[in-house]
């Protein structure tokens, strides 16, 4: 048997153990994610709210039904932060 033989094989063998424990963290951390945060409550039809989540949605339904049909990227909501510029 090869020296060069013996090492190859101990270097295989390292790298499927590695990849092998990679996996298997990324399994268990997404299954701990998953336990955590419930996919169902995650990707149901349902509006953020907490903190100044509702400002986001306003901003967004903005952009959507003002600066778009306008071709425009920016602009200034008016009932965001009363009005003032």
């Amino acid at each position: 048997m090869n020296i060069n033989n013996i090492g190859r094989n101990t270097i295989q063998r390292n790298i499927w153990f590695d990849r092998a424990i990679n996996i298997l963290f990324f399994v268990v951390i997404y299954v701990i994610l998953f336990w955590v945060f419930i996919p169902k409550l995650l990707f149901s039809a349902t509006t953020d709210c907490g903190g100044d989540m509702g400002s986001h949605n306003y901003v967004a339904k903005f952009f959507i039904e003002e600066l778009l049909p306008r071709f425009k990227l920016n602009g200034w909501p008016m009932a965001k932060f009363k009005g003032t510029r």
